[in-house]
């Protein structure tokens, strides 16, 4: 009956609410790993350890690879890669 409708529109407004408030999370947790990861390469923590201990790839943990951080497989001068922005 009609009741079941109210219902269920309560129920879509309530949905939408928390998938916002997921999202929100969700983006704020992504910031946090990015600066972790940062900090993490900054503190000479080996790029796979820090991929094991995030549960990522080895190439999303390099794409956070701070400049004036030089690539692990390298020497302190090489040259380094142009990044994709």
């Amino acid at each position: 009956g009609v009741h079941m409708t109210g219902d269920v529109r309560e129920q879509l407004a309530a949905n939408a609410a928390r998938r916002a408030e997921i999202a929100a999370a969700a983006s704020a947790n992504e910031q946090e790993e990015r600066d972790l990861i940062v900090r993490a390469w900054r503190e000479n923590v080996p790029p796979g350890e820090i991929a094991t201990l995030v549960g990522r790839s080895g190439a999303h943990v390099r794409k956070f690879r701070p400049d004036d951080v030089p690539p692990a497989k390298l020497g302190g001068n090489a040259a380094t890669k142009k990044r994709r922005k």
